[in-house]
């Protein structure tokens, strides 16, 4: 994956995010077709580099999905969940 800036919500710092701090992953939920035909989850995490801070960024989008290029993949969202953890161990 390239290198993309991103700005942590928790402590407000501009960094550029690596592989290492970074995940990224689709996943059908092999259950049948729901009301909104074949869904699934797409998880979004990014750890925040600043040695103070530390804080886990995470996005949870629930959508729908379809085979292209022979693999499952996010098409049309339904909803949309950002969590923060605000310093809960």
């Amino acid at each position: 994956m390239a290198s993309f800036q991103w700005s942590c919500p928790f402590c407000e710092r501009h960094q550029i995010v690596l592989d290492e701090s970074y995940h990224h992953e689709y996943n059908k939920m092999h259950f049948g077709k729901s009301k909104y035909g074949d869904v699934g989850a797409s998880v979004f995490a990014i750890r925040c580099v600043n040695s103070d801070c530390n804080e886990v960024f995470l996005e949870v989008t629930f959508s729908t999905f379809a085979i292209r290029s022979s693999q499952w993949v996010p098409l049309t969202q339904i909803a949309k969940w950002n969590f923060e953890t605000h310093g809960v161990v």
